[in-house]
């Protein structure tokens, strides 16, 4: 258990990046302090409570550890409505509502399209890392770009890299490279900066901010971010690549925003 002496009292875990925190116990008033000391240490007899504030305030359960089981509950809804299936109403108060027609089933399906694809959407992530490359016989490093996005906007992406003719690679999802972008239902594209024009950088910066560093040791800031996204089922992935999947591996990517 970490202690923050100011402004608040939280449990800490070791994770790869460092330490991370999984939660505030309560503010740090006289009377949560010596709850905390009577929970997490053997009470001597004769100890006053003000005696246990001031060893609470001394750091006393600075590094102190206790087992614990930690719950994340995830749900996630995929819904495929069939248009005519679906039956309206007819309002009874109002008589000129009685004729109306319900919606036809193209626009059903755009509403429910639409829907679907607001549901648990991870955000778009921007990246850079160095790629091997051979230059004069021996094996040196190059920088890339990567653009991580949802399944249900991959296609909007390789509408922008064609529109702005920027030559891109779309990974294959089966390639380890992409493992944890893959089970968290993301389409991964690299492009090369040197063939990206200045005007199109600068809309990519500004729209998801400069490009986060990814490394293969997990523990880069891009990996930081990607792991705020929880896993999905299997079964999810499955069908959101099938919908959504990677048309080409490869490809000459309509400048409007991928958010």
């Amino acid at each position: 258990m970490s202690v923050q002496q100011k402004p608040e009292i939280c449990a800490a875990v070791a994770t790869e990046s460092g330490w991370k925190t999984l939660g505030v116990f309560t503010p740090n008033q006289k009377e949560s302090k010596i709850a905390l000391m009577k929970a997490f240490c053997d009470r001597q007899p004769g100890k006053s409570d003000e005696m246990l504030k001031k060893e609470f305030d001394a750091g006393k359960l600075i590094g102190t550890s206790f087992p614990a089981r930690i719950h994340f509950n995830s749900t996630t809804l995929l819904a495929a409505l069939d248009p005519g299936s679906i039956q309206y109403p007819v309002p009874l108060s109002r008589a000129n509502t009685l004729d109306r027609e319900p919606p036809d089933g193209e626009e059903i399906t755009a509403k429910a399209r639409q829907v679907v694809s607001s549901m648990n959407s991870p955000p778009t992530l921007f990246y850079e890392f160095n790629k091997p490359a051979l230059s004069e016989g021996k094996i040196t490093t190059k920088m890339e770009l990567g653009i991580a996005v949802s399944l249900r906007k991959a296609e909007t992406a390789r509408q922008f890299f064609e529109g702005c003719q920027i030559e891109y690679k779309e990974i294959n999802p089966d390639d380890a490279f992409v493992a944890e972008e893959t089970r968290r239902g993301y389409a991964v594209f690299h492009f090369s900066p040197e063939r990206l024009p200045l005007k199109i950088m600068s809309s990519l910066v500004k729209q998801f901010g400069e490009p986060l560093a990814k490394d293969l040791s997990g523990g880069s800031p891009y990996f930081q971010k990607l792991r705020e996204s929880p896993p999905l089922p299997a079964r999810a992935v499955f069908l959101l690549e099938k919908f959504y999947g990677m048309k080409n591996a490869g490809g000459s990517i309509k400048c409007h925003r991928l958010s």
